[in-house]
């Protein structure tokens, strides 16, 4: 309780932190209340995260200022991350889940349990098929094995069908397909070793892929499993971690031919043609025979069936056989309009009409090879450095060669580079890899499919080599004064990219065992650099090097220079305050009589007297034939250390001084009147309204009072 101005007794309540009090307000209270806590300034609430008695329990809050600072309940119904158990969520997520509402799935290795927070595995390992942050990748993973599309002696040629995520198992998206082929697998093994046969790139919108095996990973007669790898997208690059595909039957590389015994053909009463032979002429196969002269004399009902077998040595699917006929022996047919560059049955049957004579022969002919027509898709480039590149693109399909021998000429020009041309005879190759390319150089590629009769359209793409280091930089000459080396040089003779910056290196040693360097930005017509702040009358080694975005190249051969003596001892700058206001100091100097030629430039600093070393001070170069400065901005009626230093051409040091020089006082402004508040017997107290001045520090405040009589009341 206090007494009022009127003498009257008021109770308060105590400050609602409190538990009993002593007087009114936090500062008062004799303990505090739950979801407080003792603080200097008295019993303050809980901050942000903590509640309960002295605040001692963290609240798990997803955002913590919606914790009740008594009890800890979640006013938004959201727990952090790891926990549940609403309105206070102070349970830990149930096992084998973890995160916001603990709806992510762990995903450890037996035995582990994952953090109820991340979820990350206390192993640092995941569950077979995932990985990636709290093992939440799920790998991609082909659901069926590769098929065998054929196989020929090393030359085994499988397809896939493209990953999807709802066919097949994990999440994309893909980077890549990686094949793998292993000899003489069987289900159980323990240890296998599989050989990598090639890898390619997943491509949007492709829907399947084939790749062949060929004899530098094949053995004859052999049995092989394929399987294919599915790696995921990591941001553009291939995952390091991926699950084994599916794996697929077993096939044989067939070599060694098989011997069979061909079945006795029925016997047949005489041989009717002496010869019976197919000629190929552009789309056109004429047939042609002769007859055994002892039957030439007797009619004949001749006919031809006739069956498109595939595309020239293509293992592929013919059309059906197609009956043309009967003929007269003397005939001489002509089967027009055929597909270029494929094969065909012929079954001739001649049977004699009035005698048992006949005869049935087949012959096969492939119809005459063209030039392609087609062009080579997919031209891209991997793997590309300063030197080098992979050519890749899409080989032309069997069906589309057009004859029986083919390759690709790979051709890659470039300004100021001797033609480039390479003649690849692997008709299924599908990549290059280019060696020996000078760096940061535009390069055309061009490519082309070409068989025995000629060539198809050329197709080309433009790709770029990274940049590379530059090659050595020359010291051409070099000039000193007693601080200073002035080094010139030519420039790099390749510079192997974009030039970013020249780099100086001098030592006091031949060897170069302690070191200093001074790098200077590359610009159009730089050629000397200026090594500052050396000692006089000593021995330097330099060399130089550049840098591109690849790096520092080459330095060039060691060159010595020495540095002139030491000029004399100059005299002090004449520094002194010309005029001063509240926040700006005039200041006028005077150069050393002595060494005032050799100050080419000035350096003035100025820092408040007060301030912590860490203050930065105001800092401004000035030319050297200044010899005065005004320096504004600053505080009022306060103290500053002023030094300005003489720099000759190389920033070595002529001369300094230091000195202290205050700004003026201001004149403080008129406060205005205070303001009665109230009083007791003894006691008159009023309020008074804080100055504000930017140009003075206000540092007391000087009160008058003056006790009124009736006299000087009237008055």
């Amino acid at each position: 309780c206090k007494e009022t101005v009127t003498g009257q007794a008021v109770c308060v309540a105590c400050d609602p932190s409190c538990v009993g009090c002593t007087g009114e307000g936090p500062s008062l209270c004799k303990a505090c209340q739950i979801g407080y806590r003792l603080q200097v300034a008295g019993c303050q609430v809980c901050p942000d995260g903590l509640f309960g008695v002295n605040c001692a329990s963290e609240c798990n809050c997803l955002n913590n200022k919606e914790c009740d600072n008594t009890n800890g309940n979640c006013n938004d119904w959201k727990c952090k991350r790891g926990y549940t158990g609403l309105p206070d969520c102070r349970d830990k997520c149930p096992t084998d889940t973890f995160g916001l509402d603990c709806a992510l799935e762990c995903h450890c290795p037996v035995g582990d349990v994952c953090n109820h927070v991340n979820g990350d595995c206390p192993s640092g390992q995941c569950a077979p098929n995932y990985g990636g942050a709290g093992c939440q990748r799920h790998f991609p993973r082909l659901a069926a094995p590769p098929r065998i599309v054929s196989a020929q002696c090393n030359n085994i040629t499988i397809r896939w069908d493209a990953f999807n995520e709802l066919d097949n198992i994990g999440q994309g998206p893909i980077y890549e397909y990686r094949v793998e082929v292993h000899l003489n697998l069987t289900e159980g093994s323990s240890t296998v070793s599989w050989q990598s046969v090639g890898t390619l790139r997943h491509v949007n919108n492709k829907l399947t892929y084939t790749i062949s095996a060929l004899g530098n990973v094949l053995e004859p007669d052999k049995d092989y499993n394929f399987r294919v790898n599915t790696v995921a997208d990591n941001f553009g690059k291939p995952n390091v971690q991926f699950t084994p595909g599916p794996i697929s039957e077993m096939v044989n590389n067939p070599c060694t031919p098989i011997t069979t015994m061909e079945p006795t053909p029925p016997p047949v009463s005489r041989k009717v043609f002496e010869t019976l032979e197919a000629f190929s002429n552009d789309a056109a196969i004429r047939l042609t025979w002769t007859v055994l002269p002892k039957y030439a004399q007797f009619e004949y009902n001749l006919t031809i069936a006739v069956q498109l077998l595939g595309n020239g040595n293509c293992d592929e699917a013919g059309a059906p056989e197609e009956n043309l006929g009967p003929y007269p022996i003397t005939a001489s047919p002509q089967l027009i309009g055929v597909e270029t560059w494929s094969k065909y049955s012929f079954t001739v049957t001649a049977q004699a009409l009035s005698v048992d004579v006949s005869e049935v022969r087949t012959l096969t002919v492939t119809s005459s090879p063209v030039a392609p027509t087609v062009a080579v898709s997919g031209l891209n480039f991997t793997g590309i450095t300063a030197g080098g590149a992979i050519v890749t693109w899409t080989s032309i399909p069997c069906n589309h060669r057009k004859g029986f021998r083919g390759g690709y000429d790979l051709e890659v020009t470039a300004a100021g580079v001797a033609p480039m041309r390479y003649d690849i005879t692997d008709v299924t190759a599908n990549r290059y890899d280019l060696t020996g390319l000078p760096a940061f150089t535009d390069f055309n590629v061009r490519i082309r499919y070409k068989n025995e009769i000629g060539s198809g359209p050329y197709v080309s793409q433009v790709f770029k080599t990274l940049e590379g280091v530059p090659t050595a930089v020359q010291i051409a000459s070099t000039t000193s004064t007693s601080t200073t080396i002035t080094v010139t040089f030519d420039p790099p003779i390749k510079t192997n990219g974009v030039l970013a910056s020249y780099t100086v290196t001098l030592s006091m040693t031949s060897d170069f065992n302690e070191t200093e360097s001074r790098t200077e930005q590359a610009r159009v017509g730089l050629r000397s650099i200026i090594v500052g702040r050396l000692q006089p009358d000593t021995l330097y080694y330099l060399k130089m090097a550049a840098s591109t975005g690849a790096g520092l190249g080459q330095y060039g051969s060691t060159t010595s220079r020495r540095t002139l003596e030491a000029p004399p001892l100059a005299d002090d700058i004449a520094l002194q305050l010309e005029s001063r206001t509240v926040d700006c100091l005039v200041l006028r100097w005077e150069p050393p009589q002595n060494r005032a030629d050799d100050i080419q430039s000035y350096e003035l600093k100025v820092r408040m007297a007060n301030a912590d070393q860490t203050t930065p001070s105001i800092s401004v170069n000035l030319p050297g034939g200044d010899t005065s400065y005004r320096q504004c901005d600053l505080k009022p009626s306060s103290l500053y250390i002023v030094t300005i230093t003489g720099l000759d051409s190389g920033q070595a040091v002529v001369s300094s001084i230091t000195e202290n020089f205050s700004t003026a006082h201001g004149t403080p402004p008129q406060p205005r009147a205070p303001t009665f508040v109230r009083s007791s017997f003894t006691n008159v107290t009023v309020s008074i309204e804080p100055v504000v001045s930017l140009y003075v520090p206000i540092t007391a405040y000087r009160l008058y009072v003056l006790m009124l009589t009736n006299q000087n009341r009237n008055q």
